[in-house]
């Protein structure tokens, strides 16, 4: 049973049909029986709601075209052209839905094409004279559009077919300006190609000897040679079906041709019938192009903007994907490239230089290889020439055996050249100096000063007091500092009002209660009665801050500051008040459903790694295929358990396998979990894993910077924490803790980072802190943060990570407090418009995945249970969710409980 007769199965018969089909030369004609008016397709839906299923699903299918663009509403029908019923057709998506629309069967038919006059003749004709099928000729009734009727049925014409008696009939409602040779040429010539895909047969001797091309599109393969004079460049115009000769009789005259009469020992006399936008792009090459060829700036120029060399006609006749292929073998597409820095083993200054260049070509495929630059005049020689293409303003500038393409980041790279040139001819140690602390262009864009530390003014995202609804703003009229403590008998922490209020009625209410011998007081407005004797800690505490706050804050009298230095940092820009820093990024960076991880050599052979944890580094990898144009980080917030660790770990190491010439990566965790991760390396992965530095303890002091060897004028603006020049050594993966980058940012902070992950990223969920800043000022290709509550005080937290992994995203602080500062209530349509609209931004760059929804993939773990003066023992299973599956055991199954609960034990242990 069909689609559409499975519709008609389960509609009542009593339903009448309200929609009709009519073929038309245009398209297919859906209209109502009865005449209606209808100005939408929302009028449509409605009109057909007591309609049949066939009818409604119709209705519902035509609107769906419509979104897409298939087709368009009149004021009484839907028109569905031909074209795009082939198009559907060839969908597979479509197959099935295009029953609804009850089209004739298809024949494999071909048409017998016939004329009157010829291509000189100001009223020639073509004609379709009749069918052919298997050798048979026949002889239609009649043809609408792309249906024929032979013997009383309806067929459904091939496109090709289709598309031939489509070209006839525009042709033969030509106006009078168009029955000229030239013009009866070019249709000619596009009607043969058409009936040649169809198989058509002619009954005139005339067309089939009349062979004429017409090319709608042209092809420019390219060719590349060194001459004396530079590279230069030449250009082989063609198309499809161009005859031999065809380039040499192009070259044979000066001017571009109406037509090129050819002689082919096959097909006779072929005339070649250029058209109008096609001479204009063959007249761009004659003329500047002599010979076809061109070098220098123009050679550039034509390359990477064909369209914009060859003018507007170039967008008609130029097709992007075929010149992707074309230029080919004018050599890479682009060159990027970039400069790195070795240092002497002893740190004692630079080594030498790498030149690293990364080429891309047409095919879509990448090759990286690397220079070496040994001596200082050998980088002022590249140094040289760089400043002397980035001032000509070219695309491209020509080193060793290299075409470096120049782009945003080459004036960067001069700077730098320049820079390491300086110190490189000048060291004599390897002391740190104030250019290379103050130098902004070794730094991240997001860096735009390096000064004293300004007071940084974060928005506040809060729910709004009743009293305020509807009014402009979001901060509220009374700022209060508050208290976290941990109230022993409670879970979780109490916000308490630091004010004098509150802490002289619970000062009141402890003195009561220690005259009166009593154990614990209780306060109305904390969750849990308290031991008195933890009272009286805890108003110590608060009386001891509040005296702080009024010392500092108000009257001033407080302890002097120490006379020593502040030392300077960085001035990032913040996005909290406006966007002032954003990077780009694509709308669609869906995972391909297809896509499969690449999994590193150095993975140990007995690692399996589990069904969601393949997917995750499967989407790590296309995000950072996407990276750095397309996209610069992820958020990954996995529930804990679920191999976090592990998927990041198999991303850098396959990333450094098949980059093993790229920046390093730093892996930024709590003190805790910094051994963690290095223990993780070398459980997982053998030798051949990427060189591991824990800059942490006795590794971070081997590195520091003597402070004999920091500039003197460093040292008086209070740089005292500062890394060796070659603190890192060949290390590829550096791990370690926010305590160590906020200290020594400014040296993290010169190093190029392929990846920088954050793991335990709520230390950088507050807006403002200087952990949330340091990272910021990182210069790195992919950031990566990792949470399992990435939302856990308020939105600022989500906004706070995705400032960091997608600059400018979310839009600045301001403005998303604004625009969702109720969403999680839902309470109105326009908060779940918001709410959508903010889960639909963040959603390509998201993974989050519980182990409820994952506890296929664990072994599952049961605790037994067994209540008071019950003989049967009931066995739950754990849930991440905190819920549990109860099974019932019989007496006999408790006997065995009590005497395997050591297997059981083992069993859990063996699941961990």
């Amino acid at each position: 049973m069909s689609w559409r007769d499975w519709l008609r199965s389960t509609s009542s018969d009593a339903t009448p049909s309200v929609l009709a089909r009519i073929w038309t030369e245009v398209g297919i004609d859906i209209h109502f029986v009865e005449a209606h008016s209808v100005s939408s397709f929302e009028s449509w839906m409605t009109s057909s709601d007591k309609a049949s299923r066939e009818d409604a699903y119709l209705a519902a299918y035509l609107s769906q075209l419509s979104i897409e663009g298939h087709c368009d509403l009149s004021a009484r029908s839907v028109v569905l052209p031909w074209g795009v019923v082939y198009t559907l057709q060839a969908a597979p998506e479509h197959r099935v839905s295009l029953e609804v629309l009850a089209l004739p069967p298809p024949h494999d038919l071909a048409p017998i094409l016939d004329c009157h006059g010829t291509l000189t003749d100001s009223d020639f004709e073509l004609k379709v004279d009749a069918w052919v099928a298997a050798g048979t000729e026949l002889r239609a009734a009649r043809r609408v559009g792309a249906v024929v009727k032979l013997d009383n049925h309806e067929w459904m014409l091939p496109e090709a077919a289709w598309r031939t008696c489509a070209a006839i009939d525009e042709f033969s409602q030509r106006g009078a300006d168009k029955r000229t040779q030239h013009e009866n040429e070019l249709a000619w010539g596009r009607i043969r190609a058409d009936a040649g895909n169809a198989g058509a047969l002619y009954r005139a001797r005339y067309l089939e000897s009349t062979i004429v091309l017409t090319p709608q599109t042209l092809r420019l393969p390219l060719t590349r040679e060194n001459t004396p004079f530079g590279r230069v460049i030449t250009v082989e115009p063609t198309f499809a079906g161009a005859p031999r000769d065809w380039i040499r009789s192009f070259d044979s005259f000066n001017n571009v041709r109406p037509h090129y009469d050819l002689v082919s020992e096959t097909a006779g006399l072929i005339r070649v019938v250029i058209s109008d936008p096609v001479r204009e792009v063959l007249s761009v090459i004659k003329r500047e192009m002599p010979a076809r060829r061109v070098a220098g700036s123009r050679a550039e120029r034509f390359i990477h903007n064909p369209w914009g060399f060859l003018g507007d006609a170039a967008h008609e006749v130029l097709r992007e994907e075929e010149f992707a292929q074309d230029r080919a073998g004018a050599g890479p597409v682009a060159a990027r490239f970039s400069l790195k820095t070795h240092y002497r083993p002893d740190g004692a200054g630079v080594d030498h230089i790498t030149l690293s260049v990364t080429e891309e070509f047409a095919e879509g495929t990448f090759a990286t290889t690397t220079a070496r630059i040994g001596t200082p005049s050998e980088l002022d020689a590249f140094a040289k020439a760089l400043q002397t293409a980035l001032t000509k303003e070219g695309t491209r500038f020509t080193w060793a055996e290299y075409d470096l393409t120049l782009d945003g980041e080459s004036a960067n790279q001069l700077t730098e050249a320049q820079t390491v040139a300086n110190m490189w001819r000048s060291q004599a140690d390897a002391a740190i100096t104030f250019a290379d602390i103050y130098e902004l262009s070794g730094y991240s864009g997001r860096i735009e000063g390096i000064g004293a530390a300004k007071a940084i003014y974060v928005p506040l995202i809060q729910k709004p007091a009743s009293e305020d609804e509807g009014k402009p703003g979001w901060m509220p009229a009374d700022l209060t500092p508050m208290v976290r403590v941990t109230l022993a008998g409670h879970d979780g922490q109490v916000v308490i009002p630091l004010n004098h209020e509150w802490v002289t009625e619970f000062a009141a209410a402890v003195e009561r209660a220690e005259k009166a011998g009593e154990s614990q007081i209780n306060n109305p407005t904390l969750p849990t009665p308290v031991a008195t004797q933890d009272a009286r800690t805890l108003l110590d505490g608060f009386r001891a801050m509040l005296e702080a706050h009024t010392t500092i804050k108000v009257d001033g009298t407080g302890p002097k500051k120490s006379d020593k230095t502040r030392r300077d940092t960085f001035i990032i820009k913040t996005n909290f008040h406006t966007v002032d820093y954003a990077e780009t990024r694509l709308k669609n960076l869906e995972l391909p459903l297809d896509a499969e991880p690449k999994l590193p050599r150095s993975l140990r052979p007995n690692i399996a790694l589990k069904k969601h944890q393949k997917k995750g580094v499967a989407w790590f990898q296309h995000l950072v295929g996407c990276a750095p144009t397309d996209c610069r980080g992820a958020l990954l917030a996995d529930d804990m358990g679920l191999g976090k660790t592990l998927q990041l770990l198999v991303v850098l190491a396959r990333f450094y396998e098949d980059s093993p010439n790229a920046a390093p990566s730093v892996i930024i965790a709590p003190k805790s979990l910094v051994i963690n991760w290095e223990a993780e390396t070398r459980k997982f992965f053998n030798l051949s894993f990427p060189t591991v530095l824990v800059l942490y303890g006795d590794e971070l002091k081997k590195r520091k910077q003597p402070l004999g060897l920091i500039d003197q004028q460093l040292q008086d603006r209070g740089f005292e924490n500062l890394l060796r020049p070659a603190w890192r050594g060949d290390a590829k993966i550096v791990i370690t803790t926010y305590e160590v980058l906020t200290s020594y940012e400014f040296s993290f902070a010169r190093q190029p980072f392929a990846f920088v992950i954050c793991d335990e990223a709520q230390r950088i969920k507050t807006p403002g802190t200087q952990a949330a800043m340091s990272v910021r000022a990182l210069k790195a290709d992919f950031r990566i943060v990792c949470t399992g509550t990435p939302v856990e005080n308020s939105l600022a937290d989500l906004w706070c990570l995705f400032d960091f992994v997608q600059p400018g995203l979310l839009g600045g602080l301001d403005d998303f407090g604004t625009q969702y500062r109720r969403p999680i209530e839902c309470d109105t349509d326009e908060q779940k418009k918001a709410l959508q609209e903010l889960q639909v931004a963040i959603a390509p760059q998201i993974l989050r995945r519980t182990k409820l929804e994952l506890k296929d993939e664990f072994k599952k773990k049961f605790f037994a249970h067994r209540k008071r003066d019950d003989s049967e023992v009931s066995f739950k299973e754990k849930l991440d969710s905190g819920e549990h599956f109860e099974v019932s055991m019989s007496a006999y199954q408790h006997t065995l409980y009590l005497a395997g609960l050591k297997k059981l034990q083992d069993a859990n242990e063996e699941a961990d």
